[in-house]
């Protein structure tokens, strides 16, 4: 039996989740800041966040994978169905199409009208497949085979409709998740980076060279994005006047990329 989504991989993996903040930060929070320290004369201070740390303990985004993983399983759920009700009209398909969307546990008079169907579909099937393979047709057989043959077509064509309706609903879920996470990213790294004055916040994993150690804000974002942990924790998110101001990352005089801490994504 075919899969509706059998092809796709679970969204928001860590590199296209990280890829969508990645591209935003140095514009959005360190350019305006740089300015700002320019025209003040304040010294430059730089940051650098882990992405993939941030991606791998953002609860929401957990919890939306999860959400979507429900919602394409329903789907799959459905179609999968839906592949046994063939070769009914095109009322009935759809009926049947519209009660297996429903919500579980069915209503008594939906869940009968489906077994209804189900019989009709396996009664009718039972009869295509034997006109089918008859040798000799009459003419009465060759009609009806020509009627059940011609709503069977039709049936794999409402199946196929519904499945790139799913996959194009599921595709456009996965851009609003990503685009939502990664705005929310963006934002807690903006209010650690504004309240602790950096100039500049960099992914950790664009820093080629350093010639001093690099403070580390990635642990003050996640709180930002995890109230509740860091509430459970004991830490406090930013703003709070006991917040650290950020982990250096230790090494010598120069910096490798990735430095020693988080370089490789968690």
């Amino acid at each position: 039996m075919k899969m509706l989504l059998a092809d796709r991989k679970i969204p928001l993996g860590r590199n296209i989740f990280t890829a969508l903040v990645a591209v935003s930060i140095a514009i959005a929070v360190g350019l305006p800041a740089a300015c700002l320290a320019q025209d003040s004369q304040a010294p430059f201070t730089v940051a650098v966040v882990n992405l993939q740390k941030i991606s791998g303990q953002f609860t929401e985004r957990d919890q939306a994978i999860e959400q979507l993983k429900q919602w394409m399983q329903a789907k799959d759920n459905v179609y999968q169905q839906l592949q046994t009700f063939m070769p009914l009209s095109d009322a009935d398909f759809l009926e049947a199409q519209q009660i297996l969307a429903m919500p579980a546990p069915l209503p008594q008079d939906r869940q009968k009208r489906l077994e209804e169907l189900k019989q009709l579909a396996e009664s009718k099937l039972k009869e295509f497949v034997d006109l089918k393979n008859k040798p000799n047709r009459t003419v009465a057989e060759e009609d009806r085979y020509k009627t059940l043959s011609e709503q069977y077509s039709r049936c794999e064509a409402a199946l196929a409709k519904f499945a790139d309706d799913a996959r194009a609903e599921f595709e456009q879920k996965q851009r609003e998740i990503e685009n939502r996470l990664g705005t929310k990213v963006l934002n807690a790294i903006k209010t650690v980076a504004s309240q602790k004055g950096y100039s500049l916040v960099l992914s950790l994993d664009s820093v080629l060279y350093a010639v001093a150690p690099v403070v580390d804000i990635t642990d003050e974002v996640i709180a930002v994005l995890n109230p509740a942990a860091a509430e459970t924790s004991g830490e406090q998110p930013a703003p709070g006047a006991s917040a650290s101001s950020g982990t250096e990352t230790p090494g010598s005089t120069e910096q490798p990329a990735g430095g020693s801490e988080g370089g490789a994504g968690q």
